[in-house]
């Protein structure tokens, strides 16, 4: 009689979320959130991948070198093994002014678990903590690939909208205002 193997997926909350470290680079270096993980070579002989947001995801988190500076933000999801179940990267943009989501990345085997929106909530609880201590007022930015549905439903469900395309490249402006929570208590109009 055969039994069934199937793991048990855990939960987004049951794994350890840190901030990333350099004694994280190699298990960064092994993260998969592409799939397929590499591009293939097309008909004419240029290099294709299905959802190109993945590979350059990916990529990106593969080649950062850690320790981020201190605009910058990295927070991963290990898993029981230390391996990265997930990632989200966030930074001030270039005027200081604004806050950008850089990427959200799940393991491809882990994808449908609800890693990414716990990473978005991660995000905007990093983010709402900074604005508070710092006394900033700003909207909350992220470039999404226009076929990127799933990045899409998960940033409209945390309150964030399409604002425009960026260029040719695909990537929408998605944004979030973000007001800080009325230190009274109170409740504000339009929150």
């Amino acid at each position: 009689m055969l039994k069934n193997y199937a793991r048990s997926v855990p939960k987004a909350d049951s794994y350890s979320w840190v901030d990333a470290a350099p004694e994280h680079v190699t298990a960064l270096q092994h993260f998969i959130c592409a799939d397929p993980p590499k591009a293939a070579y097309g008909g004419l002989r240029e290099k294709y991948h299905p959802r190109p947001w993945e590979l350059e995801v990916q990529s990106g988190l593969r080649d950062l070198r850690l320790p981020l500076p201190d605009s910058e933000r990295l927070v991963i999801a290990l898993d029981s093994a230390q391996e990265v179940a997930g990632a989200v990267r966030l930074s001030f943009d270039v005027t200081g002014e604004q806050m950008m989501i850089l990427a959200i990345a799940t393991r491809v085997d882990l994808q449908g678990q609800g890693i990414a929106t716990k990473a978005l909530q991660i995000a905007l609880d990093i983010i709402e903590r900074t604005t508070v201590a710092y006394a900033l007022e700003c909207d909350i930015w992220a470039k999404i690939h226009r076929e990127n549905l799933r990045s899409q439903k998960v940033f409209a469900a945390a309150g964030f909208e399409w604002i425009e395309s960026v260029d040719k490249s695909g990537l929408d402006f998605w944004a979030r205002l973000f007001s800080a929570p009325d230190p009274l208590g109170r409740k504000v109009a339009g929150v």
